[in-house]
C-alpha cells in the first residue's frame, strides 16, 4: 500500500472518512538539539498519494502543524485536502499527535527513527499497515504533487482514447445498420412500384365500369370508390416516406458526419502520443482502420441507395399524379 494512503485514509474526511490509527514510534537524530525535537517537514510519496508533514515543536514541548495530502483515483482525478495537527508530544521515542480534521480530533500514534517517522494504522478490516515520512522540503512535496498531475494526465489521456474507440466502434456500427437498412428498403421498391400499378389498375377499372353504367345512381357510387382508391394511394405513400424517412434519409447526414469525423481524428497524433497504453494503442490503429475501411465503402452504397430513393419519389409523383386524373375523370362521367 503506498506509504501515505493510510494517513489519507484517517484524517482527510472529505476523501476517505476516518479510520482509528494505533502504533509506536521511535526518534531519532542527527544532532544533540535535533535529539529533543521533532521540528521540521516530512514526506511520504507513493505511487497513487503523497503527504507532508510539517510539525513545529516549542519550547515546552507540544507539537503543531499541519499535514498535506494529495491522492490520485482511478479515474485520474487529483484530490487534495490539509489538516491541523493540533496537539502532539514527543517522549523518549514516543510521538502521539492530534489532528484536527473535523468536528472531533483524531490521535495518531508512531515511531521515529533517525530521519523516519513511521505510523501504523488499522483500516475498517482490520488491516495494518505503516506510513513513512522521511524528512525533507516542501519542494519534494510538490515534486510529488506534479509527478501524481503527470500521471492524472496519461490516466485521463488513456481514457479518453478508450472513448474515442467507442467512439469508432459505433460509427462503424451505425454505418452497417444504415446500410442494411437502406438496402432493405431498396429491395422492396419494385413491390411497391407494383402495389401502387395495381392501385392504379383497380381505379381504371372503375372508371371504365363507370363510363359504361347508365344508372346515375351507379355511376356516382363508382366514382366514390375511385376516390377511395386515391385515398389508399395516399396512405401507402405516407407508408412509404415513413419507412424510407426516419431510418434511411433522416439518418445519413449524422451518420456520414460521424464517420468523416472520426476518419479525421484517426488522421491526427492520436495515440501516438507519449503514455499511451500498448494495448489502448493497438485497438486504436484497429479502429482506425476500421474506420477508414467503413468510410470507403458506405459513401458509393450510401450513393446508390439515395439515387435509389430519389427515383422512387418520381414515381411517386408521377403515380400521384395519374391518380388525381383518374379521380377527375370519374367525378365527370358522375355527373
Amino acid at each position: 500500500m503506498d506509504s501515505s494512503r493510510l494517513i489519507l485514509q484517517t484524517i482527510s474526511r472529505p476523501l476517505m472518512g476516518t479510520v482509528f490509527l494505533l502504533g509506536m514510534a521511535t526518534l531519532t537524530s542527527v544532532g544533540c538539539n535535533a535529539q529533543s525535537r521533532i521540528s521540521g517537514t516530512y514526506i511520504a510519496c507513493g505511487s497513487n498519494d503523497g503527504a507532508m508533514l510539517q510539525l513545529t515543536q516549542a519550547t515546552g514541548g507540544q507539537i503543531t502543524g499541519v499535514i498535506s495530502l494529495v491522492q490520485l483515483d482511478d479515474e485520474g482525478t487529483v484530490k487534495a485536502d490539509s489538516s491541523s495537527i493540533t496537539g502532539g508530544t514527543l517522549d523518549g521515542s514516543q510521538l502521539t499527535l492530534t489532528v484536527h480534521p473535523g468536528i472531533f480530533g483524531t490521535n495518531i500514534s508512531g515511531t521515529r527513527a533517525g530521519n523516519t517517522i513511521r505510523l501504523q494504522s488499522i483500516d475498517r478490516n482490520g488491516r495494518i499497515s505503516s506510513s513513512v515520512f522521511t524528512r525533507g522540503s516542501s519542494s519534494e512535496f510538490s515534486t510529488c504533487t506534479d509527478h501524481l498531475q503527470q500521471k492524472s494526465a496519461i490516466i485521463k489521456m488513456n481514457a479518453n482514447l478508450s472513448s474515442q474507440i467507442r467512439q469508432f466502434s459505433q460509427a462503424v456500427q451505425d454505418a452497417e445498420e444504415w446500410i442494411k437498412k437502406g438496402q432493405l428498403q431498396a429491395s422492396r421498391i419494385p413491390t411497391v412500384e407494383d402495389h401502387y400499378s395495381q392501385i392504379q389498375e383497380d381505379m381504371q377499372t372503375l372508371v371504365e365500369r363507370e363510363r359504361n353504367t347508365g344508372d346515375y345512381v351507379n355511376r356516382s357510387q363508382l366514382s366514390v370508390e375511385v376516390n377511395q382508391k386515391n385515398v389508399d394511394g395516399s396512405q401507402f405513400d405516407i407508408e412509404v416516406n415513413q419507412a424510407w424517412e426516419w431510418p434511411v434519409e433522416n439518418q445519413i447526414k449524422p451518420i456520414f458526419r460521424q464517420l468523416a469525423s472520426s476518419s479525421t481524428i484517426c488522421n491526427g497524433r492520436g495515440a501516438d502520443k507519449p503514455g499511451t497504453e500498448p494495448t489502448i494503442r493497438n485497438k486504436w490503429e484497429s479502429g482506425c482502420h476500421n474506420i477508414l475501411t467503413e468510410l470507403s465503402s458506405f459513401q458509393p452504397i450510401a450513393q446508390k441507395i439515395m439515387e435509389q430513393r430519389s427515383e422512387l419519389k418520381t414515381y411517386q409523383a408521377k403515380a400521384k399524379s395519374l391518380r388525381e386524373a383518374t379521380v377527375t375523370q370519374a367525378e365527370k362521367l358522375a355527373q
